[in-house]
């Protein structure tokens, strides 16, 4: 099952997804323009991990967003893994909550860092999670940004150490209203620059 596909900068693609024989594992293949394969490879973890973002790096390799089950697969955790621009593993990190974590979203930062972005379920409702890492994974902070049901977000990097992060959320009775929600980052604030929601 496809989940995400970019454009690499020899002009070729990488595509992240998950396989659903009797493990669940995520899925990577690189390609050319024409779309003939280079590399594939499947990443496997105990209780299963999914692919739900991919981006390439400056130095060519790619970083995966996606999702862990922990062994006994009772809670799910944010997860990231880095691979060199031959399909090599150079790292992988999950992030834990005490509640299920997902992410789905992720940039890298101007100082060759990264950002994703996910979901925290709790008892009552969902939040947006933003989480900063250095270039090898390692969580330098971890931020709540919205909550009420959050549905799960998307990153932008217009410029040099800003991030815009845009989601949704469920509202009113029995959630059946959906409202949209905008906010801007700098490693300055850590948290909103602006926000709104929108229609």
């Amino acid at each position: 099952m496809l989940e995400d596909i970019v454009r690499t900068r020899d002009d070729g693609y990488a595509l992240v997804g998950t396989t659903l024989d009797e493990d669940t594992d995520c899925w990577i293949v690189m390609t050319d323009s024409d779309g003939t394969v280079d590399w594939e490879e499947s990443m496997s973890r105990n209780g299963g991990v999914v692919g739900r973002s991919v981006i390439q790096k400056d130095d060519g390799g790619i970083v995966i967003a996606g999702v862990s089950n922990n062994t006994g697969g009772q809670q799910k955790e944010g997860w990231l893994a880095s691979l060199d621009a031959e399909g090599g593993m150079e790292w992988q990190r999950t992030y834990d909550d005490p509640n299920d974590m997902l992410a789905v979203d992720i940039i890298q930062t101007s100082d060759d860092g990264l950002l994703s972005a996910g979901t925290v379920r709790s008892s009552k409702q969902k939040n947006i999670l933003l989480v900063k890492t250095d270039s090898e994974g390692n969580r330098e902070w971890a931020k709540k940004v919205a909550g009420r049901s959050s549905i799960p977000p998307s990153l932008l990097n217009p410029s040099p150490g800003t991030y815009v992060v845009g989601g949704s959320w469920e509202s009113g009775r029995a959630k059946r209203e959906t409202a949209g929600w905008l906010a801007q980052y700098s490693p300055s604030t850590k948290g909103p620059a602006i926000g709104r929601e929108l229609d």
